[in-house]
């Protein structure tokens, strides 16, 4: 999605109240409308952080549920 936010910009500006605003535009939108590099990248790692939790939850449920199957063999 993150290849799509100046798409996103240009096309919709937004949309009506936003509605096609994303994460990824957004941080776009701040970066280079505003000029506020230090509010973009601070939601940039925000969304980084969040994004590397929901792997490591996603990793361990898959290894929880790859323990509980019996083998075929």
């Amino acid at each position: 999605m993150a290849n799509f936010a100046d798409l996103i910009i240009v096309m919709t500006n937004g949309g009506p109240a936003d509605s096609t605003q994303t994460v990824a535009s957004y941080i776009f939108a701040v970066a280079f409308r505003r000029l506020d590099f230090g509010y973009a990248s601070a939601i940039a790692t925000a969304l980084l952080l969040l994004l590397f939790l929901y792997a490591i939850a996603i990793l361990l449920l898959r290894r929880a549920f790859l323990r509980r199957q019996p083998e075929d063999t």
